[in-house]
């Protein structure tokens, strides 16, 4: 994330440490995530939330909330029952989420790699299907040739399959060069796109079992993140349901999926007396 966050000048020193000013830089995305490891980690596994929210786009509304919360520290603080350590911890943990979403984006590029890779595979053994056919007609190939080209489901096959054809224009070059569309450069890219896609699905187990630890350690750390804004929320609810601001304050992260995860309580039963 580019945007800028500055803290507005009557923050708690707390907060401001917290957090600081500035850009949310990488690494201040890795120290916090770090910092709330232990944490996330002791969540019992029926507890975790689901994600029935975009992770991305709930960041995107805390950051933009937080400036707004904010200022009701002292407020929240007088709550009887209210955890202040939700609001004092909250930039942390939301930069923890914002790492491990971060993580499972980057662990999830090597499936969708091998799938980009595996559609490349297909356009050009289409071509070389064409290809193939005219050469076995002009007596050039053999029309067992016309075996390679049967299809394959499974990504192994296909790189094989596109890796053999290579291998089969290369080695009679000589005698198919005055006819075939294809030309020696293309040869280099479908051979290079073959070893690719290979090694590309030889990755796969490991990387689909890396994706379910990411995708559970995003969820551990969004569930943290989600506790600690249910209670600031909740208060900030509590606070200004005179005014009937508290949306714009602390906006649901469920808007649009019919609001809130849960129909919206009176003030009186969020447990926190009249001040």
């Amino acid at each position: 994330m580019t945007q800028e966050l500055v803290l507005a000048g009557q923050l708690e020193p707390a907060l401001s440490s917290a957090f600081g000013e500035g850009e949310l830089n990488r690494s201040s995305y890795e120290e916090a995530f770090a910092r709330v490891f232990a944490a996330s980690q002791a969540l019992p596994a029926d507890k975790l939330v689901h994600l029935n929210v975009d992770i991305k786009q709930a960041c995107v509304t805390l950051v933009g909330a937080l400036p707004k919360i904010v200022p009701f520290r002292s407020r929240l603080a007088l709550l009887p029952e209210f955890e202040l350590a939700c609001v004092d911890q909250f930039p942390l943990l939301l930069r923890a989420t914002m790492s491990a979403e971060s993580t499972y984006d980057t662990t999830c590029s090597e499936p969708r790699r091998a799938a980009e890779l595996a559609e490349q595979a297909r356009k050009w053994c289409r071509l070389f299907g064409q290809d193939v056919g005219t050469m076995v007609m002009r007596g050039l190939l053999p029309a067992e040739q016309l075996d390679r080209l049967k299809a394959q489901t499974s990504y192994v096959h296909l790189a094989f399959k596109l890796l053999g054809l290579t291998a089969l224009y290369r080695t009679n070059w000589a005698k198919l060069s005055g006819y075939t569309t294809l030309k020696p450069e293309e040869l280099e890219h479908t051979q290079a796109l073959g070893e690719a896609l290979t090694e590309a699905t030889a990755r796969l187990p490991e990387r689909h079992q890396a994706i379910r630890e990411a995708n559970d350690q995003r969820r551990r750390n969004f569930t943290l993140l989600a506790r600690a804004y249910d209670q600031v929320r909740a208060g900030v609810h509590y606070l200004r349901w005179r005014e009937g601001d508290a949306e714009s304050i602390a906006p649901s992260l469920y808007q649009g999926r019919g609001g809130s995860r849960r129909k919206q309580r009176e003030p009186a039963s969020d447990g926190f007396a009249q001040q």
